[in-house]
């Protein structure tokens, strides 16, 4: 699979080297190769975001790559687009949670903002991630606000909404 990945290999490619080319439906899930085929895609899939990341692609941009501000949220929430948005928001924040305090040089770009709607799925976000009301503060801009701003910011609210939950 590594010479896969190094290659940046076709999922054809991939798919003919595992004997999966001719199938389709049930006869492609059911073979026994189909499973660490699935597992290429995801690691490419990681592999491209990664670069992603180092290339500063902010989450804002995929998020309106993917006219996700347009979507109903009850469609937006099922979309391929959502959690392909979800799954590099996940991985943006945990490379920004990971190099807060190790690396000044290879920390990725931290943006701020984004639309209401695409920060309240960071909220959620980090609330799953159980992260530090201290970074979320940070990730919010509001390392030095008062309570009073705190208790008024929508975003750090739900973050302790969501919190309190689990």
């Amino acid at each position: 699979m590594r010479d896969w990945l190094n290659t940046d290999a076709s999922h054809q490619t991939v798919m003919k080297e595992l004997g999966l080319a001719s199938l389709v439906g049930k006869d492609l899930k059911s073979h026994p190769n189909y499973k660490r085929f699935r597992e290429f895609l995801s690691k490419r899939e990681d592999k491209r975001m990664k670069a992603m990341i180092d290339d500063a692609v902010s989450t804002a941009s995929v998020w309106k790559r993917f006219h996700l501000e347009q979507l109903p949220e009850t469609k937006r929430k099922t979309s391929k687009a959502f959690k392909y948005y979800v799954r590099y928001a996940k991985m943006y924040d945990n490379e920004i949670f990971r190099n807060e305090w190790y690396s000044f040089y290879s920390r990725p770009v931290v943006y701020y903002g984004g639309t209401p709607k695409e920060m309240f799925v960071k909220v959620g976000i980090w609330a799953e991630a159980k992260r530090p009301n201290d970074y979320v503060k940070a990730c919010l801009e509001l390392e030095y606000a008062s309570k009073k701003t705190l208790e008024a910011n929508p975003y750090y609210k739900q973050f302790l909404s969501l919190q309190n939950k689990k």
